[in-house]
């Protein structure tokens, strides 16, 4: 299965964006001083699927920027080593000896490192 991920829905800075409205590094949302509120969103498509009548579901570009940015941070990390399946959050890897790593990864790393120079010193 192929995952299409946009790494391109990114802040100046590099980070992804967060559902909140701000970038993980803390950089507000450009295109509007606080994004429109996700469930807010979800709510009208849900009454829109309600409504016998509705052939189409109707939103404004803002709202469909924020759903899709919303949904996208869903997306696993990239993380090199588990792939994303320990569920870091996305935009929070750390990179350590040249490898992309989320924090579960970059924690057993550094305990495996740790605890083999412990050893040693026995």
């Amino acid at each position: 299965m192929t995952l299409i991920i946009d790494d391109n829905n990114k802040c100046e800075c590099g980070a992804y964006w967060q559902t909140i409205g701000f970038c993980a590094n803390g950089h507000p949302y450009p295109n509007k001083e606080k994004m429109m509120n996700p469930i807010n969103i979800i709510e009208k498509i849900t009454e829109q699927i309600k409504d016998s009548n509705a052939t189409k579901i109707i939103l404004t570009k803002m709202e469909g920027e924020s759903l899709l940015n919303s949904l996208s941070n869903l997306y696993p990390d990239n993380c090199e080593i588990c792939m994303g399946k320990k569920g870091g959050t996305k935009g929070n890897e750390n990179i350590i000896d040249g490898k992309t790593m989320c924090d579960y990864c970059s924690v057993e790393h550094f305990n495996k490192q740790y605890f083999k120079k412990e050893e040693e010193k026995k």
